[in-house]
């Protein structure tokens, strides 16, 4: 009784405090209503594509989307109780939007022919799940996730059983649900800032709607707050911006918007959905994969997003006529999926982080990560974009393989360039919790990206960009540029980016006027990679570079050979050489502590150099090197096994 009370006290104050103080939104200055910050570059890109030489196909579609959702299911298939929860296999509970999740996924499958013998499991996994958001009991409070994965699996089923008595079970808990006691993140008095969770539920009011178990009034007040949270390129602006939140409720407002949404915010969500999709393809690396950076990264199902969001763009953009970019899309679908392959587990589901590190040790996990949801909503996303994909649609050239330009998005604290093939992501202002402000990454079409470097450790922990410390007389302490964040008083401008003779040149300019330092980074990007000179201007005695050095993923340890100011590590047949090219340099060494990090362990490499000024380059493929290069030398090591 008494918690029957404290719900209906909660749903009163609710409701009446969003009677009483809700405001309708000031949107003149929204997002959508204000010019599309990069459309030049979108604009510029297509030119290039358009002119760019036929790539070698990829020989994905659908069908192995299909295979890999069908994997994943059938291994949680063995993890479902009879009365339809889904139960991690490694802690032995039912996490969050698990078992709504399971329903979908086996209902899009059983759609295409696939897993029929599973459809029986699909039905206990719907009903359980609407049974229990019904009753505000979802797993982990995740309720705002419930609606989205049920009225989906619920309309798959009903067209294929249309008789079937559980349907009218299943819709009398549809229509049950109370927003404002089922879900955490409405809009209060106490709660006037909205983020993603918000997103979802309000998506699956909108397909409850559509049904006719529900009303509009919910997902269209909400919406209209949400719109406040776009930027004008159309990225989503979550708490402390982390990049794979951009992308995650675009993903569910891409889904309902396919499946025919149409309430009075469509044109306005149109228009931030278009530039997102756009704004996610140009920030795709060359590895196929989202920019890191902040909580969440390097989780897999972050890049397995870019699949369902580039197959309905693909469809998007081939309906108005332009196939520049719909060819681009459908292959950026495509290496998005082709990155995650290497992440498979031989059981069938995906590891959670990318690395290759046993479930039950969690190495890089944030709290909420569980090996359940977070590998079924992946294989969800891998199914609805085998349901929306377009196969008439060819493949043509990406941004990041054949484009050449630089986005700047302060809104992220990121600069991100590709040059035909060669990406780089800068973090300009870092949340040091989890980043660190300089250079974060290298990629290269056809490198191994987990060699990069791809991500960093957190700052505040161990700072280790490839980047410039400084220290201001003989024996002080070190003062990493990595370490200063969003904490500080450190500002940071995209000074010059231009484009000539087969280059992309980019200059950073850091300042920090506690201390009166000023870093200016030049860096110039080509086919090979990327050459950088740092410079620091203010009280400097000697600078130390440092390198993050990636030595394990928990299965395989790359080949690392160190001469000199010349570093190369090699894994299954790629080879990525980092090389300080700065006259006077010191060698290279080997720092002993190895570091926990998303991809496993990475060491720190440093050279130090007296001065101000030091260049430093990251290429593919190994350089040439000195006779007896990496063995026998007092400095050289040569380890297949870290």
């Amino acid at each position: 009784m008494r918690r029957v009370l404290r719900r209906a006290s909660r749903r009163v104050w609710n409701i009446a405090g969003e009677v009483m103080h809700y405001r309708k939104p000031d949107l003149s200055n929204a997002g959508f209503r204000r010019a599309f910050t990069h459309q030049h570059v979108v604009d510029t890109v297509r030119q290039q594509l358009s002119k760019s030489r036929p790539l070698a196909g990829t020989g994905i579609s659908r069908d192995e989307y299909l295979d890999v959702a069908e994997g994943v299911a059938r291994y949680f298939a063995g993890h479902q109780r009879e009365s339809g929860e889904v139960i991690d296999p490694v802690d032995g509970l039912e996490h969050q939007y698990s078992t709504p999740c399971f329903a979908l996924l086996v209902a899009v499958l059983h759609k295409h022919n696939r897993a029929n013998d599973l459809i029986g499991r699909a039905w206990n996994a719907l009903l359980a799940a609407t049974d229990a958001v019904s009753q505000n009991v979802a797993a982990d409070n995740h309720g705002d996730f419930y609606l989205f994965n049920a009225v989906q699996a619920l309309n798959i089923l009903k067209s294929i059983y249309p008789t079937d008595i559980r349907i009218a079970v299943v819709e009398s808990r549809i229509r049950k649900v109370i927003p404002h006691d089922a879900y955490r993140y409405i809009y209060t008095p106490q709660r006037k800032h909205l983020h993603n969770w918000n997103i979802i539920a309000s998506c699956g009011e909108i397909l409850r709607e559509q049904v006719g178990l529900g009303n509009g009034s919910f997902h269209d007040r909400h919406l209209e707050r949400q719109l406040l949270n776009f930027t004008a390129d159309g990225m989503y602006v979550d708490p402390n911006v982390p990049m794979v939140y951009d992308a995650f409720p675009r993903y569910f407002l891409e889904v309902v918007a396919e499946l025919g949404y149409s309430g009075r915010h469509r044109d306005a969500i149109d228009v931030m959905l278009e530039r997102g999709e756009l704004m996610s393809l140009l920030m795709q690396s060359p590895c196929g994969v989202l920019p890191t950076g902040g909580r969440t990264k390097q989780h897999t199902w972050g890049d397995l997003q870019q699949v369902t969001i580039f197959e309905i763009a693909a469809r998007r953009f081939a309906n108005r006529g332009d196939f520049v970019y719909a060819k681009a899309f459908k292959r950026g679908a495509h290496l998005a999926f082709a990155s995650a392959l290497r992440w498979l587990r031989p059981t069938g589901e995906f590891q959670i982080v990318k690395n290759h590190i046993e479930p039950e040790n969690r190495h890089g996990y944030e709290v909420y990560s569980h090996h359940s949801q977070y590998n079924l909503l992946p294989a969800t996303m891998l199914a609805l974009a085998a349901d929306f994909a377009d196969e008439s649609i060819d493949e043509g050239p990406t941004p990041c393989e054949a484009g050449s330009y630089t986005l700047d998005i302060p809104a992220f604290h990121k600069v991100i360039a590709n040059h035909h093939g060669t990406g780089i992501v800068i973090d300009t202002n870092a949340d040091t919790r989890y980043d660190g402000t300089g250079l974060l990454r290298v990629h290269q079409a056809g490198g191994d990206p987990i060699l990069g470097p791809n991500d960093v450790p957190a700052a505040d922990e161990y700072p280790m960009n490839i980047g410039v410390a400084w220290r201001e007389f003989t024996g002080g302490d070190w003062v990493h540029l990595a370490s200063h964040g969003q904490h500080t008083d450190i500002t940071t401008k995209l000074a010059a980016s231009d484009s000539s003779d087969g280059h992309r040149t980019i200059t950073m300019v850091y300042s920090i006027p506690s201390s009166g330092h000023t870093i200016t980074e030049h860096y110039d990007l080509s086919l090979t990679g990327v050459d950088v000179s740092i410079t620091v201007d203010g009280a400097v005695e000697a600078l130390t570079l440092t390198y993050p050095c990636h030595v394990s993923d928990g299965k395989l340890s790359p080949q690392i050979l160190i001469e000199g100011t010349l570093l190369q590590t090699s894994i299954d047949g790629t080879t990525r050489t980092f090389s300080v090219t700065t006259p006077g340099a010191g060698p290279l060494k080997l720092q002993d502590e190895k570091v926990a990090y998303r991809n496993g362990h990475v060491q720190c490499v440093t050279s130090t150099i007296p001065g101000r000024t030091i260049q430093y380059s990251v290429m593919d493929g190994a350089l040439a090197a000195p006779a007896g290069f990496g063995i026998g030398r007092s400095l050289g090591r040569l380890s297949s096994n870290i």
